[in-house]
């Protein structure tokens, strides 16, 4: 049975919860008022006006001089611009007023001599015609300015557009203008997680998937023998399965989208189908020979993929063990994984190859051999229809992107250690990665540009396995560290009309924050 405890004090194998603070109590570094100032209104900001009156003085003398020597400024007319002398100390003040005003540096002014009609007001190394700002394209005027970010609170401060794909990747037109027309904004992402739950016996293990949460934020975790269900809502946890000790272990969970059933996977090649609402077993399904590591839901059906290299389609509703088979993978399938509009299976294997199924065909629709290592991480897009990412193990570490519509690699990225585990946010165009070897972190991407918006660290061994919370704004991550770490990463759903409260994540009114 598992207990709520903060802290691991007394090193004991259960449950913890435990709150960090999520937000930086450090204060902001202040910054000088020109680069940095953010206030209610606008103060301009002058360093000196002795350049601007002696232009207003040497405007009114020039311009009384202008009427005794016509002859002059017409020879003058002829041979400039018609900016010429007569008004060029105007236009000289006008200049260096806006240049005063709107804070640019654009406006060169001679650090001696005086400023008679004779100067040429002309910056060092460059032509005798004034440089002048008026014809810039409009600014931030009167506009608030963002606050400079700290490096503890973001990452990648000033972000550059990635090189066009690696690997001889090819990218379409969308893809490139998006990369191009598309600034990223940088947006606050705690960096510490706001829960951390102990987790025995969590087998450290990249084949296996032992971590799923539902859409009633419930949370499977499979734990050597057992299944356990905890619920984000009552901080509660139970048993739900377990298995005889020598037998079997558990190697795969996943609840449907209703979160009416929950599969489990064993060791031994069974499937176990636990009904959440009575609480009970209600179907033991045959069909693999040894264990299956991974199962995916579509709707009534759900397809389990095995070690022994193949993946049964099965249907809740009919008494078969199941009603169609696939074949291909040479080695154990690891990662499998349904389209969300039911048309398409993902595959991963230790092959090092990711398999397109065709479900309404039964069969092979294609395959993707550019992967060097093996292949769990699999996610598709909510977003873009027939988009798939999938990420490849130590010896590749990369996040490849597919069209299946036409099968062909849209880019390839690589994160720099081994990818165990991607997602999707269904509330903005982010996608979130795991890794193991070596470097143990979970990344925050914006998609399509594929820039960091941030790198969280915490676990000391791979990060395995994860699930996203049903309101999509938090993700709850586990490692051979034998923890589950919750972290709350995106924006909230922005649809006015979509109930939060049923779908929150956490009910904070029973948490003890500190």
């Amino acid at each position: 049975m598992l207990q709520s405890n903060i802290g691991k004090v007394d090193q004991k194998k259960e449950f913890y919860f435990n709150l960090g603070n999520p937000f930086s109590t450090e204060q902001p570094e202040r910054f000088h008022f020109r680069t940095s100032a953010y206030s209610d209104r606008f103060i301009p900001s002058r360093p000196s006006n002795a350049h601007l009156e002696s232009l207003i003085l040497e405007s009114a003398s020039y311009m009384q001089n202008n009427h005794n020597d016509s002859d002059s400024n017409e020879l003058d007319t002829e041979t400039t611009s018609p900016d010429s002398n007569i008004n060029r100390p105007m236009s000289n003040y006008s200049a260096l007023l806006e240049s005063q005003i709107l804070s640019t540096d654009s406006f060169y002014l001679p650090t001696s001599g005086s400023l008679s009609h004779q100067s040429n007001f002309a910056a060092p190394n460059e032509s005798s015609t004034l440089t002048c700002t008026s014809n810039k394209v409009s600014r931030g005027i009167l506009c608030y300015k963002n606050r400079r970010q700290s490096r503890n609170d973001f990452e990648n401060l000033n972000p550059n557009l990635p090189s066009i794909g690696t690997h001889g990747s090819e990218l379409s037109d969308d893809r490139i203008n998006s990369k191009i027309s598309k600034p990223l904004t940088t947006r606050k992402i705690a960096k510490t997680p706001y829960k951390i739950l102990d987790a025995p016996s969590l087998v450290d293990d990249f084949y296996l998937n032992l971590l799923d949460w539902s859409s009633t934020n419930h949370i499977s975790i499979g734990l050597q023998n057992a299944v356990y269900v905890w619920s984000a809502t009552t901080n509660k946890a139970h048993k739900a399965h377990e298995t005889t000790p020598g037998e079997s272990t558990i190697c795969s969970v996943a609840f449907n989208q209703t979160s009416s059933y929950l599969a489990i996977g064993e060791s031994n090649g069974k499937v176990k189908i636990y009904d959440t609402e009575t609480g009970k077993l209600s179907r033991e399904m045959l069909g693999h020979s040894c264990r299956v590591g991974s199962i995916s839901w579509n709707g009534s059906l759900f397809s389990s993929g095995s070690r022994d290299k193949s993946i049964l389609t099965r249907d809740i509703r009919e008494n078969s063990q199941y009603i169609y088979k696939l074949t291909g993978h040479q080695q154990e399938i690891c990662g499998l994984k349904w389209s969300p509009d039911g048309s398409y299976i993902a595959s991963g294997g230790n092959d090092n190859k990711v398999f397109i199924w065709s479900h309404k065909a039964q069969a092979e629709a294609a395959r993707f051999t550019e992967h060097t290592a093996a292949v769990k991480a699999l996610a598709w897009s909510p977003h873009q229809h027939n988009l798939l990412a999938t990420g490849g193990g130590k010896s590749d570490k990369t996040i490849k992107f597919w069209n299946v519509s036409t099968f062909r690699k849209i880019d390839s990225i690589d994160t720099g250690s081994q990818v165990c585990n991607m997602m999707f946010s269904v509330n903005s165009d982010e996608l979130v990665s795991t890794h193991g070897y070596s470097m143990n972190e979970i990344c925050v991407w914006n998609y399509p540009n594929m820039q960091k918006q941030a790198t969280l660290m915490g676990h000391t061994s791979r990060v395995l396995y994860m699930g996203m919370s049903p309101d999509g704004e938090s993700i709850v991550t586990g490692a051979g560290d034998e923890t589950l770490r919750f972290w709350n990463l995106f924006p909230a759903k922005k649809d006015k009309n979509d109930d939060v409260f049923k779908r929150s994540s956490v009910n904070l009114s029973i948490v003890d924050l500190r």
